[in-house]
């Protein structure tokens, strides 16, 4: 909106000075209708996003609530036993944005139980603060609502779950950006405590619901867990390699910050754990082969590991085609010199001749004596005729070369690549791709790999608002003044390459901050709870 005005300041300037003020009018009129377009759509955003939350709370609490009368035979008698009644999100432990009328304390949850139909049903409701919807009377309350039977709270699916998270030198940073005057926000935590608190809720949740996991008792396991921590490698020091059951609160929060980001060596490692080791487990425990396949990545960051390098992908709007042989090396990247022929020598030998003399030859004269005795003589001035000493002298003439340079003459071409930026290309050879760093490039064909063989993969795209970030605190609760910046291109990279390999759109999730985050992973467990139980909300 500030774009807006700023650039139709002129424009307003100019209707200010006329006296009959009908465009000035029209202009108002117009600006305000945009802004109102702009306030609505916010308003709507909202709406969804408190209603998306509140499905997440009457899911799990309705699932909880069920659990509780399938373990004791029985509705809970009091609100200290187990659900039941009226409550707010905010005595459930939940939170909600200031959006959100009342906050948290603002949005009722109602448990109650049918012991006819057998099954617990809770609702959620509440309602946003709108800037504009309610002007217009749209409804601006969110309801959600959730009924599970309590037979259909016992697993009917083994399931494996990874959890790939990155422990890079970053997830020390504030999970929230600095304000305006470059000055911490209220709530802000540095980032592996969220990852920590939300990873522990997950484990938590995972193990209320499904139940604790005996491979030796009298009912079938039917859950692994495992964990894959990583920064430029796998850290195989925080590594939980897969078992029964959930994930030791001890494990996560071993976990710290350090070093790069490289997310393909840990799923190119939980591609060979759920693929080859996690099927023979589960045939042996419960006779399925086929076990539900889970992995949930988490970075905070692009990876940063390794040389960028062109890959072929649809829909970059990048084209590049070679060039050989072009006079010229304007236009072309990375181009290559052709290598001149050199300059050839050639040597010029004249004809023998057997006379004495000068020019190209110098007379090397054999003196025989009538005793048949000979000698060598070289450059002697003998008379024509060739008698010396009473004897005879032959002279044979010694070559001598001569030695000329022919300069070369072909004139030096390039060979290199030339770009295109735009939807279609010129007409040619063109290829659709783009500069990728090489841990990008493994870690997008894992995630082919793992998608094709039956993998489903959730995605979090961490504190990845772009913005200007405390780097680290201090033991004493402070923060250092250093100050991390992330990019809207960064945050950009990081975000695509989540959103390629989430197996389905509503796999990637963005988490803003270590709460977002928390939120993010309670819905990732709501999903794989209702796969493994086969539950209908």
């Amino acid at each position: 909106v500030m774009t807006f005005l700023r650039k139709t300041q002129p424009s307003l300037q100019r209707l200010k000075r006329d006296e009959s003020g009908s465009m000035a009018i029209a202009w108002a009129l117009s600006i305000a209708t945009m802004v109102g377009v702009i306030a609505a759509a916010t308003d709507i955003a909202m709406l969804h996003s408190a209603d998306t939350r509140a499905q997440s709370i009457a899911d799990t609490t309705a699932l909880a609530a069920a659990i509780f009368v399938r373990d004791n035979a029985r509705t809970p008698e009091n609100r200290e036993e187990g659900f039941i009644g009226e409550y707010s999100a905010d005595e459930l432990g939940y939170e909600f944005r200031s959006w959100v009328d009342g906050g948290a304390a603002g949005v009722n949850v109602n448990v109650t139980y049918d012991d006819h139909a057998r099954e617990a049903t809770v609702s959620v409701s509440g309602k946003t603060r709108p800037s504009i919807l309610h002007v217009v009377g749209t409804e601006t309350r969110f309801s959600s609502k959730s009924t599970v039977k309590y037979r259909e709270t016992a697993p009917t699916d083994p399931a494996s779950v990874v959890l790939v998270l990155d422990n890079s030198g970053s997830m020390n940073f504030a999970d929230i950006p600095v304000d305006d005057n470059n000055n911490i926000v209220p709530g802000t935590q540095p980032r592996i405590n969220g990852l920590k608190t939300s990873a522990n809720n997950f484990m938590d949740f995972l193990h209320a619901t499904v139940g604790p996991q005996d491979p030796d008792g009298q009912t079938n396991a039917v859950l692994r867990t495992g964990m894959l921590a990583f920064s430029s490698e796998i850290i195989t020091d925080r590594t939980v390699d897969m078992d029964w059951g959930i994930i030791d609160e001890t494990d996560i929060n071993d976990m710290q910050p350090d070093g790069a980001t490289n997310s393909a060596p840990p799923l190119e490692d939980a591609e060979t754990w759920l693929n080859i080791d996690e099927p023979p487990v589960h045939l042996a425990e419960n006779g399925s082969h086929k076990p539900l396949k889970y992995i949930i990545l988490m970075t905070d960051g692009r990876n940063t590991v390794g040389e960028d390098e062109w890959v072929e992908r649809e829909g970059t709007q990048i084209w590049r085609r070679y060039v050989t042989g072009r006079p010229s090396p304007d236009g072309l990247s990375g181009e290559a010199e052709n290598s001149p022929p050199e300059e050839v020598t050639t040597v010029v030998t004249p004809e023998t001749t057997g006379e004495r003399g000068t020019g190209r030859f110098t007379a090397i004269c054999h003196f025989t004596s009538t005793g048949n005795f000979w000698r060598s003589y070289s450059d002697l001035g003998f008379d024509a005729t060739g008698q010396h000493f009473g004897g005879a002298i032959t002279c044979v003439g010694e070559e001598k070369t001569e030695t000329f340079t022919i300069p070369a003459e072909t004139e030096t071409t390039y060979n290199g690549f030339e770009y295109f930026f735009g939807e279609f290309p010129p007409a040619g050879a063109w290829e659709e791709g783009e500069f990728d760093i090489e841990s990008n490039i493994k870690t997008r064909e894992q995630c082919d790999i793992l998608e094709e063989s039956g993998v489903e993969i959730f995605t979090i795209a961490y504190a990845l608002t772009p913005g200007v970030y405390a780097s680290s605190q201090r033991n004493d609760g402070s923060w250092r003044f250093n100050r991390s910046r992330t990019t809207a291109e960064a945050s950009a990279d990081a975000s695509g390459m989540l959103q390629y390999c989430a197996t389905k759109p509503e796999n990637f999730i963005t988490a803003e901050n270590a709460d977002a985050l928390n939120q993010a992973f309670e819905r990732i467990g709501d999903t794989i709870v209702k796969e493994v139980i086969r539950i209908d909300s």
